[in-house]
């Protein structure tokens, strides 16, 4: 079970939102989903049904802590060609079309930010481990294991100075 924000940042990162779009959606000011999804600040019950409502879950979903499940369906499941583009992004930079597919490149380039450095791909500053990174961790573990597996391993493999 995670907590009412890691669930909250789980639900909108499945959905594809930003803070900035379920703060438009929802009417919850966004500094105030920051603070909730940190787990800094309590949620009221108006606040409970209005992010659930906006993400089109029911609130005990949210308030239980149930995470989304791994993308399954055949629309959602990523591609070799998605991988390869998405590891590709990781050392580029480069902006993918796909919102989902952008997502998922920007958390793989926190979450293996140290993993990178240590193997001499990466130069500039450090993401700090800490939240950020646990963050993107936990976003990346929407992914099935099998994919997610596949896109660490494309990302090192295809590091350059690897």
């Amino acid at each position: 079970m995670l907590t009412f924000g890691r669930a909250l940042l789980l639900w909108r990162s499945r959905r594809g939102l930003s803070q900035a779009d379920l703060a438009r959606l929802s009417g919850v000011p966004q500094s105030n989903l920051s603070n909730l999804e940190t787990d800094r600040n309590d949620a009221t019950l108006r606040t409970v049904r209005v992010l659930a409502e906006a993400l089109g879950v029911p609130p005990g979903t949210l308030v239980d802590g149930i995470p989304p499940e791994p993308v399954s369906g055949p629309g959602e499941r990523l591609s070799r060609r998605d991988l390869e583009r998405i590891a590709d992004s990781v050392h580029t930079g480069k902006k993918l079309p796909d919102p989902r597919h952008q997502s998922i490149a920007d958390n793989a380039r926190i979450a293996l930010s140290h993993r990178l450095r240590a193997i001499g791909a990466k130069r500039g500053p450090a993401v700090r481990l800490g939240r950020k990174a646990d963050r993107a961790w936990l976003t990346l573990s929407l992914l099935p294991k099998n994919e997610r597996n596949s896109l660490i391993q494309r990302v090192v493999e295809h590091a350059p100075n690897a």
